[in-house]
């Protein structure tokens, strides 16, 4: 897969940083600078993109999908965004699979389309606010804090052949 669109949560109306198929200077400065924190929603799976595509290493990220599992490792909790969204804040995403699977390289994105990755980004700020306040309750605000200052060590990792199944597993005895 290709990676069409970058959402950035910083504004009301986050912006929509479209033709990557090559490495954009200023948001590859973005993610490398560790003054600079950056928010995802299951950020192993956006950063793979980008470090494997614009040559990246990113520093200072967190995740809300790590924070929820670490909240509720229990199986079959949902981590996705839009069931916690909808949990947190009674906030419903528009996850019409026909938005979701619709042609995102395309120049002019539709309304829906713009729509759907605003919002996608828009809320994270404030689910991330909600999910620190529950992990320091529960204790567990520094070990989220571990696994986010992991995530860049793991996706070199992953990058390198070294995570996963397998003989390659560095940390599989």
């Amino acid at each position: 897969d290709e990676l069409c669109i970058v959402q950035i949560s910083a504004f009301d109306q986050p912006p929509i940083v479209q033709n990557l198929d090559r490495r954009p200077p200023l948001l590859a400065t973005l993610l490398e600078d560790r003054n600079v924190p950056k928010l995802f929603h299951y950020a192993m799976f956006d950063l793979r993109f980008m470090a494997h595509n614009w040559a990246v290493k990113p520093k200072n990220v967190a995740c809300t999908k790590v924070m929820s599992k670490l909240l509720h490792p229990e199986e079959g909790a949902s981590h996705s965004l839009g069931p916690l969204l909808s949990e947190r804040f009674g906030v419903a995403l528009d996850k019409d699979p026909a938005v979701r699977v619709s042609d995102w390289g395309v120049p002019d994105l539709t309304p829906r389309q713009l729509e759907y990755a605003a919002n996608d980004v828009l809320y994270l700020p404030a689910l991330a606010e909600a999910l620190e306040e529950e992990l320091v309750d529960k204790g567990l605000w520094g070990l989220a804090q571990g696994c986010f200052e992991y995530l860049p060590t793991r996706l070199e990792l992953e990058l390198r052949g070294f995570a996963g199944a397998g003989a390659g597993d560095v940390f599989a005895y």
